[in-house]
């Protein structure tokens, strides 16, 4: 039991009383004049003094250096094993007293302010939204970066004492709560599912590159059913969907299937797949996915990316090896072209995108957010109840799961109130709405993880344990045991942190943990000198980062102690 577990414990219990200085004196100080001063005296050469070490813990000092002797007694590590070793009954004495007065000392100096207040980081702000909303995880995750980011304190961002909020805080999130309303509430007809088909072999602007003679052309190879791609920078400007003449609608999910195989190869030879935004030249650096293939049959692959207007898709090609002496770069020259060229590579025959993809409309998000209402046939909302009532209605149930808890007395008005000015004008309904669910979602008991002093409550609890575990708000199953006041059951608590941890949510702790402790949110901040390291690309970093999660999910399937880390 270390000293930071006595913190933990003091932020647990009831009440704060104040050490009593004679029970810890009398209690401890037989333990330090029989077996503690010879060493750590007037004339130690330790570190630690008790040489008129004082008893009391209202001082900083003082407490520091009694937890310091706490750390060491309750170790083993004093007295040391080759001294003369006190009577276990005088250390069990010494030690529970210590306990006692450092837990009371803590609580003091704490008063009614368990720990400073925390505030939602901005990841676990991305990660409650996409929850409470039901948004998609793009989204979220794009929203959040619209929040300042969080100072590097050389710590986690979760400690509150290295927390600001600023101005720019504030506006920014009212930003991103306009932009998440504006995500979650989709109404009115649905967009048109599309179907565009890349036919490579018909492509216009590859046979052009193909037959040219200027730098950069000849890029890739024609084909009876379509054309070889050898090296990845043909990708930045060529095969790629924006090149082909498609362009996003909508955002959201679509599906994107790929035919092709590879070419000339006698090893597998990779197709990586490429999200990038913008015009002109593409940056290759959000890799979406891979595919190995072998062999000349040609086969299909798909993956359901989020797209934006905006966005492209670009395949290319990894692992192709060359021949020996022989660099596929130099066929980009004005006198190379890739027909001559014997290496490896990818044959394109086909790319398909398919969106966006609706599973029923208005979406998943909008019927969740607003509750009791009905929709028309062109998705428009139908109210059954006079317009007021379903705002107190959605509010209500809105307010208390963003707070994680019941909502108190005058809040469900002071919230559901700001709709009837707009109401009264005659404004649209969901018009009217947006404006509670916004100043909900710029609220403090949205954005602090709060409570009362004293003991913590079932509902404190749950928010506590999700956002270890989650780092998101607690789901309905959590806080139906927090409201029966079941989380103090150790058995259910245990069997709920069981179930959390066998959620695939836990991951979203492993990589906000291994991201901040071993600074692999930084891993592509700079990217290293492919001189030196041939073998380093986008697979090769995503594998990194993605073993070192795998290793910790490992540690905690089994249960395993933080020394393994």
């Amino acid at each position: 039991m270390s000293a930071r577990y006595l913190v933990f414990v003091a932020a647990l219990v009831t009440g704060a009383g104040v050490a009593s200085a004679q029970s810890f004196e009398a209690d401890v100080a037989p333990l330090v004049q029989a077996s503690c001063v010879q060493c750590h005296g007037v004339r130690t050469v330790t570190p630690l003094s008790l040489a008129g070490l004082e008893f009391d813990l209202t001082d900083r000092h003082t407490f520091q250096a009694w937890e310091k002797v706490y750390e060491r007694l309750e170790r083993g590590e004093m007295p040391p094993a080759t001294a003369p070793q006190p009577d276990p009954a005088v250390v069990e004495t010494a030690l529970g007293a210590l306990k006692r007065a450092l837990v009371e000392a803590s609580l003091v100096d704490r008063g009614d302010q368990r720990t400073p207040l925390r505030r939602l980081t901005r990841l676990e702000y991305g990660y409650t939204i996409q929850d409470l909303l039901q948004v998609d995880e793009a989204v979220a995750a794009e929203l959040a970066t619209l929040l300042p980011a969080e100072a590097d304190s050389g710590g986690f961002d979760t400690v509150a004492a290295h927390q600001s909020m600023s101005p720019l805080h504030v506006q920014s999130y009212l930003t991103a709560a306009d932009q998440a309303l504006d995500a979650a509430i989709a109404i009115g007809p649905p967009p048109p599912v599309e179907s565009f088909t890349i036919e490579y072999a018909k492509s216009r602007g590859l046979a052009r590159n193909a037959a040219c003679r200027n730098l950069g052309c000849g890029a890739v190879k024609p084909l009876d059913d379509g054309f070889a791609t050898f090296h990845e920078s043909s990708s930045t400007f060529l095969m790629h969907s924006r090149s082909e003449g498609f362009a996003v609608p909508y955002p959201g999910r679509y599906r994107v299937a790929i035919n092709a195989y590879a070419y000339q190869a006698s090893t597998p030879v990779t197709l990586t797949v490429y999200l990038a935004s913008g015009s002109g030249a593409l940056a290759l650096d959000n890799l979406v996915g891979s595919f190995d293939f072998v062999g000349d049959v040609p086969r299909s692959v798909e993956l359901t990316p989020f797209l934006r207007p905006g966005d492209t898709v670009s395949p290319a090609v990894a692992d192709a090896d060359a021949l020996p002496g022989d660099d596929p770069v130099r066929y980009f020259e004005p006198r190379g072209n890739f027909r001559d060229y014997k290496g490896e590579g990818i044959a394109l025959r086909t790319m398909t995108i398919e969106g966006p993809l609706l599973e029923t409309w208005p979406p998943p998000s909008t019927r969740a957010l607003l509750t009791g209402l009905s929709f028309d046939e062109h998705g428009d909302v139908v109210l059954t109840k006079a317009p007021y009532e379903h705002v107190v209605e959605i509010v209500e149930r809105f307010a208390a799961r963003a707070f994680r808890r019941p909502l108190e007395a005058g809040e469900l008005e002071a919230y559901a109130g700001l709709a009837e000015p707009l109401l009264a004008e005659g404004r649209p309904f969901v018009e009217a709405l947006r404006l509670p669910l916004r100043a909900i979602l710029s609220a403090p008991p949205f954005l602090y993880q709060a409570g009362t002093s004293g003991e913590l409550d079932t509902f404190a609890l749950a928010t506590r344990l999700s956002y270890f575990l989650w780092r998101s708000m607690p789901d309905d199953a959590l806080l139906a045991h927090a409201e029966a006041g079941r989380l103090f059951d150790a058995a259910v608590l245990a069997a709920e942190v069981e179930r959390m941890l066998d959620d695939p949510r836990t991951q979203r702790f492993v990589k906000d943990f291994v991201g901040q402790s071993f600074r692999l949110y930084e891993l592509r901040a700079t990217a290293p000198d492919p001189r030196l390291y041939p073998e380093y690309d986008d697979r090769l970093g995503q594998a990194m980062e993605r073993e070192t999660e795998l290793f910790l999910t490992e540690l905690i399937a089994r249960n395993e102690s933080v020394g393994s880390l």
